[in-house]
């Protein structure tokens, strides 16, 4: 039967540290079973190429835990009832993930009292992630400086007005347009057949003829009978138009994307509150009336018709419609990933940190792309090293590695390395510095967490020799609950960081004191 066990921390797989944290060991198929962490889980197993129920791509190999074992990183479920299936030859083993809150966006989830830390909070923090991921965007145009400035951008993140949000464009350019359609949607008139009074006949046609001749009498108005009505053709008004269901489903997604954003920009923005308040108002009209007209509700994946793409108002409003789809389809997809989304924005903080140390001066950056659209929750797209910065003052130059995995370093199942030289002695041994990017939905720094790490990696450290390198410190990067913290304990540091605000800026700088530390704790060892 296949092994399948759930860990929540990769260093917790080194054969130096304390394997009692394994979480849950899912051996019988078939069966549900509880993990109670609020982390994004790791698998360990040893199928070949496990895979999500309902999933088609494979799980992201971290790496080897023994000769018949491998690591894989596993995405977040939308709802805490539907759990994660995995896979395996005797049927699908299915775990719970009871203390990560529902995807604020998932239909009918619902967040219950006893979660301090639900999935809106949860979703804020998700938003300012992708933010601060975003803003590599604005600083590739200065590759020599992109660094400085985009240390410069994350500092100012707190004090910078945010930038506009798209339902705040749309509420400050689109309402004219919404009252015009409200007031006069697009109709055509279909013909029917019907009984028409003889005075209102106007039309009359082959079936309603044949209708008219089957009819007993010698006069047209014998034939008409006591009502004196006949069958002929009629012109209804029909407002269900593909472009007002267009129209109808942009009214609802607009009154909801308005009602997410207004209560959260109360009291900082407020004049962009007032605008898409009044929006979410008038959409909300919008769609009350559409109703009332029995106009239906256009799917997502409708093909445009001539009028969605040529009439000035209804093109307005289809490019709305489907930019509001595109932000909601982003955030939808980026919920799974959040832990990805996470370890990039960490890599980007070392390198941030790493040229904010006094005396450092950047040698090398990689060439870097952000991405239209996220691949399993991967926004940048760089090469290796992500950057080499010489710290004249600890006189060593640093490599950062993002994605690098050699043979004797994939058991460690670290998605970030720092390599490590010393300028003044050519024929010291290289050391590397595994760096942990470590998701929870609490966040905050974890009581005896950066003892166990220090004690795994001072014992490994003894049995690890790769050519002319060793490991010789560790550093683990949380987010933070509320405020930046910081622990550091002999060759290990543990550091909670924020994506905005003071803890941002506050993160960033404990951050470079942890690796000045581990710097100078590697120097005197």
């Amino acid at each position: 039967m296949a092994s399948l066990d759930i860990w929540a921390n990769p260093w917790e797989l080194r054969p130096a540290a304390d394997q009692s944290a394994v979480i849950v060991e899912l051996t019988p198929a078939g069966r549900n079973y509880t993990v109670e962490v609020d982390c994004a889980p790791i698998l360990v197993t040893d199928l070949p190429n496990p895979r999500i129920v309902g999933q088609k791509q494979e799980l992201e190999d971290l790496g080897p835990v023994d000769e018949s074992r491998r690591a894989y990183a596993l995405s977040l479920p939308l709802k805490r009832d539907k759990g994660i299936e995995i896979e395996t030859t005797q049927g699908a083993v299915k775990f719970l993930l009871p203390r990560v809150p529902d995807a604020p966006h998932s239909d009918g989830a619902q967040e219950t009292a006893e979660f301090e830390h639900d999935g809106g909070q949860l979703f804020e923090r998700l938003k300012c992630v992708w933010t601060r991921l975003k803003e590599v965007e604005e600083v590739l145009v200065d590759p020599k400086h992109m660094w400085r400035n985009l240390a410069d951008l994350w500092q100012n993140a707190a004090t910078s007005r945010p930038k506009m949000d798209e339902i705040v464009r749309q509420a400050r350019t689109l309402l004219p347009v919404v009252e015009k359609l409200d007031k006069t949607p697009r109709r055509i008139l279909r013909r029917i057949h019907t009984q028409v009074a003889l005075s209102r006949v106007q039309e009359l046609d082959r079936k309603s003829m044949s209708w008219l001749i089957r009819q007993p009498g010698e006069s047209i108005a014998q034939q008409a009978g006591d009502r004196q009505t006949i069958m002929a053709v009629a012109r209804e008004e029909n407002f269900d138009t593909l472009e007002n269901r267009v129209l109808h489903a942009y009214a609802r997604l607009a009154r909801k994307t308005a009602d997410d954003y207004a209560p959260k920009h109360l009291t900082s923005l407020k004049a962009r509150h007032r605008d898409v308040r009044s929006f979410s108002k008038r959409c909300e009209k919008l769609a009350k009336d559409l109703s009332e007209r029995k106009i239906r509700i256009a799917r997502p994946d409708v093909t445009p018709n001539f009028v969605l793409l040529n009439n000035p108002s209804y093109s307005e409003i289809w490019g709305a419609w489907r930019r509001l789809l595109e932000h909601k389809r982003m955030w939808d997809e980026l919920w799974p990933w959040q832990a990805r989304s996470w370890e990039e924005f960490c890599a980007l903080a070392v390198m941030v940190a790493l040229t904010g140390i006094e005396g450092a001066r950047p040698v090398a950056t990689s060439p870097i792309l952000f991405r239209e659209e996220q691949q399993s929750g991967k926004w940048v797209d760089c090469l290796n090293p992500l950057g080499v910065v010489h710290l004249d003052r600890q006189k060593v130059i640093v490599e950062v590695q993002y994605g690098y995995k050699t043979d004797s370093l994939k058991s460690w199942c670290a998605p970030l390395w720092l390599r490590l030289g010393r300028v003044n002695d050519a024929t010291a041994f290289l050391k590397r510095v595994p760096v942990w990017p470590r998701w929870s939905a609490a966040g905050g720094l974890l009581d005896g967490e950066v003892d166990s790490v220090s004690s795994m990696v001072a014992a490994s450290a003894r049995a690890l020799r790769a050519g002319s390198e060793a490991v010789s410190g560790a550093l683990v990067i949380r987010p933070a609950a509320k405020a930046a913290d910081a622990e550091t304990r002999g060759r290990a540091a543990c550091v909670a960081l924020g994506a905005t605000g003071d803890a941002l800026g506050d993160g960033l700088e404990l951050l470079r004191e942890a690796i000045v530390e581990l710097f100078a704790g590697d120097q005197a060892a």
